[in-house]
């Protein structure tokens, strides 16, 4: 093949610009038709591709690349195909019409050379680079097995199907974020040397900035993180918990690697930082409502001239009547204090519904109007003013 090549070039050479010249046109022609028929063929790929209905990528019911992006992908790829093909066609083309004179024949061999030692090392590096590939593939594909196997194990711990003692099913989900924040800094660590360029000084160089600017700027994040693990390993509160934290009463919503969200009786959704939740004193109630109980209190102020007896009487009658106030333990008065002009009275009832807490309160303080107004007792709160002889005495008549 080589030596027609050879007696090919002799005849050209020894004929003239007239034989030549045509050879040029002809591959020229040659070129517009081949160039032609790939452009014919590209478009006729991406319009049968846009015309085809593709699967969309999506997670769960969330589309992350519609059936519409994954066409103009497709086509984007056909087309930057066809243009390649055409480019190395033209350029082998070329090659050829620039080798049919002496002047330039030499110029065209230096540029064969060049872009073949080009693509020669391309290719080199590509295979040179496949034992670290492989590498690489079979590291992912161990990381992929073991974070597939957690999962499965602490996602039954946390439905009860498996149980370790000491090691309660609340802590799996914050567990299992942990390891595998842990195995994927383990095979970064494994896989670094692997990479393309990982011994180069400007990778590290920018492996350090990098490094620096986290530590640096996510101080407080990284406060927040550590505190939202110890709050889920103190077991301080769960999900739908009532609490208070700082000095704020809601229902826990969520609870995040940076905030808990509470959300209050008037739906307002209040997001306290894990650092400062940790640093606050946290009264679960729920917690207390699913053991003995919670106490639930409300103050009233009688005059003197009421029997205390009956004061107790009526106070523990309105509790009965309140729904969701448990019978065991029974309701109790106290007497707070002898105030000037009134005794202080403090009702306390036992409910175990924490999160219907404010309704609750809020039957228990009406059931207490009606009782009184009913047995026609007078409640001197907050403050009450009258006007009477001072030589009679309040002192609730005795009884017979």
């Amino acid at each position: 093949m080589l030596e027609y090549f050879n007696i090919f070039m002799n005849w050209v050479d020894e004929s003239g610009p007239l034989v030549r010249v045509p050879f040029v046109v002809g591959l020229l022609l040659l070129y517009l038709l081949i160039f032609r028929f790939i452009r014919n063929i590209t478009r006729s790929l991406s319009a049968k591709i846009t015309r085809e209905k593709r699967y969309a990528l999506r997670i769960q019911k969330q589309i992350i690349v519609s059936h519409e992006d994954i066409s103009k992908i497709a086509v984007s790829l056909v087309r930057a195909t066809g243009l390649t093909i055409a480019i190395v066609i033209g350029f082998s083309l070329l090659n050829m019409a620039m080798g049919l004179f002496e002047q330039s024949r030499t110029l065209a061999g230096n540029l064969l050379e060049l872009t073949l030692e080009a693509i020669g090392f391309v290719i080199q590096g590509f295979i040179d680079y496949i034992p670290s590939l492989l590498v690489i593939i079979v590291v992912l594909l161990i990381v992929r097995f073991i974070l597939h196997a957690m999962k499965l194990v602490f996602k039954g711990i946390g439905n009860g199907s498996i149980h370790i003692p000491g090691f309660y099913s609340e802590w799996s989900t914050t567990s299992f974020n942990l390891l595998r924040m842990l195995v994927y800094a383990l095979t970064l660590i494994i896989i670094f040397p692997y990479l393309p360029g990982s011994d180069s000084p400007a990778f590290q160089g920018l492996s350090l900035f990098l490094g620096l600017l986290l530590s640096l700027g996510s101080t407080t994040a990284v406060a927040n993180v550590v505190a939202g693990i110890v709050l889920t390993y103190t077991r301080a509160f769960n999900l739908g918990d009532r609490v208070s934290i700082h000095d704020t009463l809601g229902v826990v919503v969520e609870r995040g690697m940076f905030v808990t969200r509470l959300k209050n009786t008037k739906n307002e959704v209040i997001s306290i930082p894990n650092a400062m939740t940790l640093t606050s004193h946290i009264i679960n109630y729920s917690e207390q409502a699913k053991g003995a109980g919670l106490i639930l209190y409300t103050s009233v102020t009688i005059g003197y001239d009421v029997p205390w007896p009956k004061v107790h009487e009526l106070l523990i009658s309105a509790a009965v009547k309140t729904e969701n106030i448990e019978t065991e333990p029974e309701p109790f008065v106290l007497q707070k204090s002898l105030d000037d002009y009134s005794v202080n009275y403090q009702l306390n009832a036992t409910t175990k519904d924490a999160v219907g807490m404010p309704r609750t309160h809020s039957s228990l303080n009406a059931n207490i109007l009606d009782v009184f107004n009913a047995a026609g007792v007078e409640i001197m709160s907050p403050m009450f003013v009258a006007t009477r002889d001072g030589t009679e005495l309040t002192i609730p008549p005795s009884e017979q």
